[in-house]
């Protein structure tokens, strides 16, 4: 067999034959610079898209975990006794802004089941009014809380991709959709460049020459290296995008760096690699997978008619990109569930599994199902984001080479 001699700019503009004049312009080439201008580009609008698809499925695989472990905390029978709260059936009646909280002592009580009430529930989601003693303190005099609450957790429960998103704009906002967002911008340039960029030097000085093995290898070697650089940043992100219940980014935000400060204070600095082992779990089979369907793909679409002798680079590349994409997703939709939970996990156990036993026990007790839960968001994501981050990528590639050769021809 013949060495693989294999090139992401197959397209005529950007494959030229070294010349044999020497009065020839030199020859464009596409430097190290304007191969990471192309990626980064690539990245930001691929973030800009996907983004929503992201915090969904986050917080989908974060409601299959907060289920399964509300399950497995309830007794089968009764609750104990400590798990009931008191609250008033009727609005007591204050005569002067004196009145003690005394007075509401006469007033009828009935139980509330606390385990169905949702995390989050504010002090006003479940009252028809809402009146401050002298203290400031809020008193709700809404009556039957406890079916409220289940009303609102019910609204708030998702049950696919486009119901949560339209669940996150009612009760969050527009702006919860792209939570984490700068810190996924923070995260292409570096994972960018050390993914694309290394990617594409090894799989030119790999020895294989296998078209299939080859990329297989480099892809997974590069997405070994940009997924341990990266790895504290996507911490925090995941974590960030998990809260379901606040309306303010600067809350959760907070909330998410308190919650690093006190994993960084109990743990120490090696559990900012939390989930790595779990995430090139998911990663690096991800990326061979990906690399691999993606250069045969669009090795099979540049050898068709429609493409055959085309400059373009956009097309094939985004075909080839999303289909590899959406395959590589579906055979890795396991490791990502498992990676999620591990990440938002605190103290419990799934917190510290490795991947074949936390993937085991959540067969066992939430069924097969839960593997593949969030599944749709991820595809829907990760099949448009490989999609428009190759395509971006050629093209800009492809611009470079052009403009390049413009150089040279004035220089001539």
């Amino acid at each position: 067999m013949p060495p693989l001699v294999h090139k992401l700019d197959q397209h005529p503009e950007a494959t030229f034959v070294p010349p044999t004049n020497p009065l020839t312009p030199p020859v464009p080439t596409v430097t190290v610079g304007q191969r990471i201008l192309s990626a980064c580009t690539g990245s930001i609008i691929t973030s800009l898209i996907v983004t929503p698809f992201d915090v969904v499925r986050v917080r989908l695989q974060q409601q299959s975990a907060l289920s399964a472990a509300e399950s497995a905390a309830q007794a089968p029978n009764m609750l104990p006794p400590h798990s009931k709260i008191e609250a008033p059936l009727t609005k007591p009646k204050l005569t002067s802004s004196s009145t003690s909280a005394s007075a509401l002592k006469a007033h009828k009580l009935h139980p509330i089941n606390v385990a169905t009430l949702p995390k989050g529930l504010g002090v006003t989601a479940c009252c028809k009014e809402v009146f401050w003693f002298p203290t400031s303190v809020d008193y709700c005099v809404a009556s039957e809380v406890d079916r409220c609450a289940v009303e609102h957790a019910k609204q708030m429960r998702f049950t696919g991709t486009w119901q949560g998103m339209r669940t996150i704009y009612k009760y969050e906002g527009i702006q919860a959709l792209w939570r984490g967002l700068s810190l996924t911008l923070m995260m292409a340039a570096p994972s960018t460049v050390l993914y694309f960029i290394g990617y594409e030097y090894l799989r030119d000085l790999s020895p294989i020459q296998s078209e299939v093995i080859n990329p297989l290898v480099c892809g997974s070697l590069a997405r070994t290296l940009s997924a341990t650089v990266i790895s504290p940043m996507e911490l925090f992100r995941t974590r960030l995008q998990s809260y379901p219940f606040e309306s303010s980014s600067s809350l959760a935000f907070q909330k998410t760096l308190a919650g690093m400060k006190s994993m960084l204070a109990q743990d120490g600095y090696q559990s900012l690699w939390r989930g790595l082992v779990l995430t090139l779990w998911r990663d690096v089979p991800f990326s061979g997978v990906y690399w691999s369907a993606y250069e045969t793909f669009k090795a099979k679409l540049l050898r068709t008619q429609y493409f055959h002798g085309s400059v373009d680079a956009f097309t094939p590349s985004f075909i080839a990109g999303s289909a590899a994409g959406a395959l590589a997703s579906i055979i890795t939709q396991p490791f990502d569930v498992g990676k999620t939970r591990r990440q938002i996990a605190s103290c419990e156990s799934a917190g510290q599994m490795s991947m074949i036993p936390l993937l085991t026990k959540m067969v066992r007790e939430e069924g097969f199902g839960s593997l593949y839960v969030g599944s749709v968001p991820r595809i829907l994501k990760v099949a448009p984001s490989c999609a428009i981050m190759i395509s971006s990528y050629e093209v800009g590639k492809q611009l470079f080479v052009k403009m390049n050769g413009n150089n040279n021809n004035l220089l001539a």
